[in-house]
């Protein structure tokens, strides 16, 4: 396993590298990940944060005598074992049946933002999303890119309904709509006051300048009833690109800064930035309040899955290694049965998908093809691809593809990375909210 490189220890060198580095953490700093196959697999390992260091730190920069050649070869090579990187080896399988495919997957197992964590609170066993969760369902298309026809997930769900303390409460069917976009079809509950305050539950049902600590209820009215094609000077796009959501609503609509306030952790948690960071476009995009303009989310039914969008990860891997999960492929086998890791990575499998791999090094070779240097365990390992996909991040791309164009090294220089945190918590005194 990667994470044996970030045992606590002092600075040595690297196996093969010939740098002098250490990127270690302490021993709490990676803190529990429940049960189940998802349990060492929450948020970057401190094996991952050390070789992503490694890398930055330009140890990987020249070929690696030591790197260990077991003579792998593949029609199509996988860096990342996230939802793109599935969906690649997917498209590839489905335009070459008999090509053999290899996914890398840096972290112990496969779906990258899309994993969850279980966690047993008092005998009872919970799932929540790590990160990517929600989903839409539109008609089928008969379109390749029809994930939910191509791999045979369902369009249709029943819910369980609340019982007891909870009976008759309107539960969200996702971990998204509640925040704003179904706010009045569910009962959700807020705490406004500070000390001293109290429960509003439905919000938008009564007087709304009670919880906006002395912004005029005329005002949140005029919020949410607003346009922004009424207010656009020009082209509507453009023209929402050159200002900032926060500059759209204090400048341009005269709202308070309340108002920016309550929308910043709704933008946060889809986006990881706030009002004052991102392009009032994007308040277009989704449709907040101040805009009213229909979009792609316009009268669309969202839905989560337990763990998120585990869910659709878990369905790309049951259709290109069917034995890497058990069970059968109706929704609950799906989701919930074991993983089954040597089925995962067997030799003789047309996909192949390997954990805890971390790829440091991707160059072209004389023969036209890729060679592919990664991490494993305490060693180096080289194979080559006739193709490879980087379905990984562009922060870490830009410093593994050894002979990347110029033009893309200083495009990247102009790329962000906003970092999202997803915490889950078990709330078992919640039956106040009820009674609210």
């Amino acid at each position: 396993m990667v994470a044996a490189l970030a045992a606590c220890r002092q600075p040595r060198e690297q196996k093969g590298v010939g740098i002098e580095a250490s990127f270690d953490v302490g021993p709490d700093w990676y803190g529990p990940g429940g049960v189940g196959d998802y349990a060492s697999s929450h948020g970057n390992t401190p094996g991952v944060l050390r070789l992503a260091h490694l890398v930055r730190e330009g140890a990987f920069e020249a070929p690696s005598g030591a790197a260990i050649d077991n003579n792998e070869r593949y029609d199509l090579v996988v860096v990342g074992g996230g939802i793109s990187g599935l969906a690649a080896a997917h498209h590839f399988r489905r335009l070459s049946p008999s090509g053999r495919v290899l996914i890398l997957e840096n972290h112990p197992i496969f779906g990258g933002e899309a994993k969850q964590n279980e966690f047993l609170v008092r005998g009872t066993r919970l799932i929540g999303p790590q990160g990517s969760n929600d989903f839409g369902i539109q008609p089928a298309t008969g379109d390749p890119d029809d994930y939910f026809t191509a791999l045979g997930i369902p369009r249709e769900f029943e819910y369980v309904e609340p019982e007891g303390p909870a009976a008759g409460m309107r539960v969200p069917l996702d971990h998204y709509s509640y925040l704003h976009w179904k706010s009045d079809a569910f009962d959700v509950g807020h705490f406004v006051g500070g000390d001293g305050g109290r429960w509003i539950r439905d919000l938008w049902s009564g007087n709304h300048a009670a919880w906006f600590h002395g912004a005029a209820g005329g005002e949140v009215e005029r919020w949410r009833g607003s346009t922004a094609i009424e207010r656009a000077k020009g082209p509507l796009e453009p023209w929402l690109d050159s200002m900032t959501l926060k500059q759209y609503y204090e400048g341009v609509l005269g709202l308070p800064r309340e108002i920016t306030s309550y929308v910043d952790p709704i933008l946060a948690s889809i986006i990881g930035l706030g009002c004052d960071a991102i392009s009032a476009w994007w308040g277009w995009h989704f449709q907040l309040p101040g805009f009213r303009a229909e979009s792609r989310y316009t009268d669309m039914t969202f839905h989560a899955f337990p763990g998120g969008n585990t869910g659709f990860a878990r369905y790309f891997v049951k259709s290109l290694v069917p034995e890497g999960l058990g069970g059968s492929t109706e929704l609950a086998d799906v989701l919930e049965s074991p993983v089954d890791w040597d089925a995962l990575d067997r030799s003789d499998g047309p996909v192949r998908i390997r954990s805890s791999a971390t790829v440091v090094r991707v160059e072209h070779d004389a023969e036209g093809g890729v060679d592919v240097t990664y991490a494993l365990g305490e060693e180096l390992h080289r194979l080559k691809g006739k193709a490879v996909v980087m379905a990984s991040g562009g922060w870490i791309n830009r410093r593994v593809i050894r002979d990347l164009p110029e033009k893309y090294h200083r495009a990247y220089e102009g790329f962000r990375h906003s970092a999202v945190l997803v915490a889950n918590v078990a709330l078992e005194n919640w039956r106040f909210i009820a009674k609210h």
